[in-house]
């Protein structure tokens, strides 16, 4: 099992879900369309990018006149073109998602406000922006702008983390054994799990937090 190609098909799966609001069919094809755009829209830098990146940022006029773009443009347009059309048939069919895109719509709208915080949920605190006092300040582009960077920070570092808490939990039965336990034993009758769930979990805290005392082998020996 490629366990690296299997942890950038969840991440990018949990993402598609949780801040797009789609399934990204990752574990349906191959290589998903999702996916494909994905790997464009996060290529690994290089020289020529790291110079389209210079050019964007000190001469901005000059970039939108050669269509400069950093990131892959035909990845860009898919991404923005998903976004604006979730929004589109959401609004057309009064359709509420339980995503990050919803709650930036929630934000545009002004559905989330700061004097509300006692009627919100957790993860609508987490997701809350503070800094948005009306709609003029958050339309539909710094909604995609938000998304593609929940997206952009959020793969790498997921991945990342995925892998190396799969090698400390092989090195680590004993651990993993344990987490197993508290996992199950949180799970709703439909075998769920709930943010707030999530959040309660002890255990899980501390190993993710990676404190010395659940006796990690491999963090241990660094």
């Amino acid at each position: 099992m490629d366990i690296t190609k299997l942890a950038s098909k969840l991440t990018v799966d949990v993402i598609a879900e949780a801040a797009f609001g789609c399934d990204s069919k990752s574990f349906v094809e191959e290589t998903s369309k999702f996916e494909e755009m994905a790997a464009k829209f996060l290529s690994p830098m290089t020289f020529f990018l790291m110079l389209k990146f210079i050019a964007v940022l000190m001469a901005p006029k000059i970039g939108e006149l050669m269509d400069l773009h950093f990131f892959s443009k035909e990845s860009n347009e898919f991404f923005s073109g998903l976004i604006k059309s979730s929004m589109k048939h959401r609004k057309e069919h009064d359709i509420k998602g339980n995503d990050f895109l919803q709650l930036m719509m929630d934000v545009r709208d002004g559905q989330i406000k700061k004097d509300n915080d006692s009627e919100l949920n957790e993860l609508e605190k987490d997701a809350q922006l503070k800094n948005v006092d009306d709609k003029a300040n958050f339309d539909d582009d710094s909604i995609i702008a938000q998304l593609l960077l929940f997206f952009l920070a959020g793969f790498d570092t997921t991945k990342s983390f995925m892998l190396f808490a799969l090698y400390n939990l092989a090195l680590n039965p004993h651990v993993q054994d344990r987490l197993l336990k508290e996992i199950l034993n949180t799970m709703d009758d439909d075998g769920n799990l709930s943010y707030e769930s999530v959040n309660g979990m002890e255990y899980l805290e501390k190993f993710t937090n990676g404190e010395k005392n659940i006796n990690l082998d491999a963090l241990t020996s660094c």
